[in-house]
C-alpha cells in the first residue's frame, strides 16, 4: 500500500502583481493576468519562483497546456524572465517576475530589503544549498518544481558530459554564494541582537565569498561575531558597520586548524624556530 503524501501547509496569504501588468490592456482582461497572479503568490522577496505548471493549473482550475500558453505570453511580454537556479539538484529553469524596477539586478534588489528580510531570505537560500526538492520542503520552503515550458525528462537524460560539467560548476558557484549569504546573515543577526541593525552590500558579499573559498565556516564567524558583541557591550562601543572590520580575526581563524593535535605540532614547531640562533 502506497503511503499517503505529506504536503507542507500552504502559508500564502497574498499575491503582489506588477502594476504595469494590471494596467496593460493586452493582458489585464485575459487568463495571462490570472496565471501571473498565481505565479506571484509563490515568489520570494526577489520575485523568483520554481512553482510547477501542474500546481498553477490546480490552483486556477485549468489545464497545464493553458498555463504553458500564458507563461509563454508572459515571457514574450517581459513580465517573466529566466533566473539562476535556486538549489543544487535543480533540473529546470527558475523564473523571475519583473516589476517596475527592471534596471535593478538581484544584488541591488537585495540591498533594498530590510535587515530582517535579508536575514530571512539568506537563511532560506542557505537551506536550499545541496538540497533536493523534498529536503528543501522539509526546511519550510514551498515545495514545487519549476515552471517548465516545453521541457521534457528526455532532454535532461540526454545531457552531454560538457553540460554536466557546466551544471557542476554552476552548483559549486551557487554553494559558495549561498554560504556567503549565510555569513552575511550571521553578521546581520549579531548586529540586530546588539541593537544596531545593519545591512550588507556588494562589498560585504564579495568578501564573504572570498572567505568561503578560503575555507571559513559559519561556526568560525559566529565565534568571531560573539567575541565582538561581548567586547562592544563591555566597552560601550558601536557594533561594526561591515564585514571588512573582521578581516584580521577571520585571517587568524583561517590560519589555524580545527584539529588540536595539528595545532600543538604547529606551536611546537614555531617555538623551536624561535630558539634557533
Amino acid at each position: 500500500m502506497k503511503p499517503p503524501t505529506i504536503r507542507s501547509k500552504d502559508l500564502r496569504r497574498y499575491s503582489i502583481l506588477p502594476i504595469e501588468a494590471v494596467r496593460d490592456p493586452e493582458i489585464n482582461r485575459s487568463a495571462a493576468l490570472s496565471v501571473l497572479a498565481a505565479i506571484c503568490s509563490y515568489t520570494d522577496e526577489l520575485g523568483r519562483t520554481f512553482v510547477s505548471q501542474g500546481r498553477l493549473a490546480s490552483d486556477l482550475g485549468i489545464s497545464r497546456q493553458a498555463v504553458s500558453r500564458q507563461v509563454q505570453k508572459l515571457l514574450h511580454l517581459g513580465y517573466l524572465v529566466h533566473a539562476r537556479k535556486q538549489y543544487k539538484d535543480q533540473k529546470t529553469t527558475t523564473f523571475k517576475v519583473k516589476y517596475g524596477e527592471q534596471h535593478m539586478d538581484e544584488d541591488e534588489q537585495r540591498s533594498n530589503l530590510s535587515a530582517r528580510e535579508q536575514m530571512d531570505l539568506a537563511e532560506r537560500e542557505a537551506g536550499l544549498t545541496g538540497a533536493t526538492p523534498e529536503v528543501a520542503g522539509a526546511k519550510g520552503q514551498v515545495q514545487h518544481q519549476e515552471l517548465q515550458v516545453g521541457a521534457t525528462s528526455e532532454v535532461a537524460a540526454a545531457a552531454t558530459s560538457k553540460v554536466a560539467l557546466n551544471e557542476t560548476l554552476t552548483s559549486n558557484n551557487n554553494d559558495i554564494r549561498n554560504k556567503a549569504r549565510l555569513l552575511c546573515s550571521l553578521f546581520l543577526k549579531a548586529a540586530d541582537a546588539y541593537g544596531t541593525p545593519r545591512i550588507w552590500n556588494d562589498r560585504d558579499f564579495d568578501l564573504a565569498q572570498t572567505w568561503v573559498r578560503d575555507g571559513l565556516e559559519p561556526r568560525q564567524l559566529a565565534d568571531i561575531l560573539q567575541n565582538h558583541h561581548d567586547y562592544c557591550a563591555k566597552n560601550a562601543r558601536d557594533f561594526a558597520r561591515g564585514l571588512g572590520y573582521f578581516a584580521k580575526p577571520v585571517s587568524r581563524a583561517l590560519g589555524s586548524s580545527s584539529n588540536d593535535q595539528v595545532n600543538q605540532v604547529l606551536r611546537k614547531t614555531a617555538a623551536g624556530l624561535k630558539r634557533m640562533p
